[in-house]
């Protein structure tokens, strides 16, 4: 349950920003920490691109136009004060009335950040298990209310595997769509590279799970809107295991 002290934190952490000097960025957005776990899981320039997305979905109230203005998207200037006359200028009004349409957007921003669907997003496990010679992999979805995501694709060395989780439709019911652990390769096969990815609506939060063995390592990690792993054999030397290289 979202509390009123949960509402007071996010609204003030909205007018800090607006505070702030500087433009909106994902560096900027790190001074609200509460905003970046909740809507980027700890991502800044996830959170940057789902705030943005909560302005443009509401581009056609000006409250919200205003208090983006303000914390600095869409405008040049980069102090407080010069954020607000910018806008007030662009409008043929005097920033007094900005700084309320400011204040009333905050206050909508705030329960727009906290709500539920459709703002939750979508978000991806990869599972990799180590069993014998075989390496296997799973995948498991787990989509929000309403919310319209292609089908997900998975590369290994640059070639397409199926994934067979079946269609994904929106519903008005959160979703969860999983595969079984399915092989992928042999140990002996190694060092191989994937690339998983899930586009759609809105920007998807990757998981990545592994269970290995003291012979076999994963290096997962985000590039750009795909999750990256490499899995490699151990190459006995301590000081450099091969899936750096």
């Amino acid at each position: 349950m979202v509390t009123e002290s949960v509402k007071q934190h996010i609204t003030a952490e909205l007018r800090q920003l607006r505070t702030s000097a500087g433009r909106l960025d994902a560096a900027k957005l790190t001074l609200a920490r509460a905003i970046v776990k909740g809507l980027g899981g700890d991502a800044p320039d996830v959170a940057l691109s789902r705030l943005v997305d909560l302005a443009v979905e509401h581009a056609d109230d000006r409250d919200i136009e205003a208090a983006m203005a303000s914390i600095g998207w869409g405008v040049s200037a980069t102090s407080s004060l010069d954020r607000l006359a910018e806008y007030s200028e662009r409008h043929f009004v005097d920033p007094r009335t900005v700084r309320r349409w400011s204040d009333a957007g905050i206050r909508k921003l705030t329960m727009l950040i906290l709500g539920t669907a459709p703002w939750i997003q979508p978000r991806a496990r990869q599972v990799l298990s180590v069993g014998g010679n075989q390496i296997k992999i799973g995948i498991d979805l787990r989509l929000p209310p309403n919310l319209r995501m292609e089908t997900p694709e998975l590369w290994m060395n640059d070639r397409p595997i199926e994934i067979c989780v079946g269609p994904i439709d929106p519903s008005p019911e959160p979703q969860r769509l999983r595969t079984g652990l399915d092989d992928l390769a042999t140990i002996s096969e190694l060092p191989v590279r994937l690339r998983f990815s899930w586009t759609g609506e809105k920007l998807a939060i990757y998981e990545a799970v592994t269970h290995g063995t003291r012979d076999v390592h994963f290096n997962s990690r985000l590039v750009f809107r795909d999750l990256r792993t490499t899995i490699s054999r151990w190459s006995g030397d301590v000081s450099r295991p091969d899936f750096l290289d």
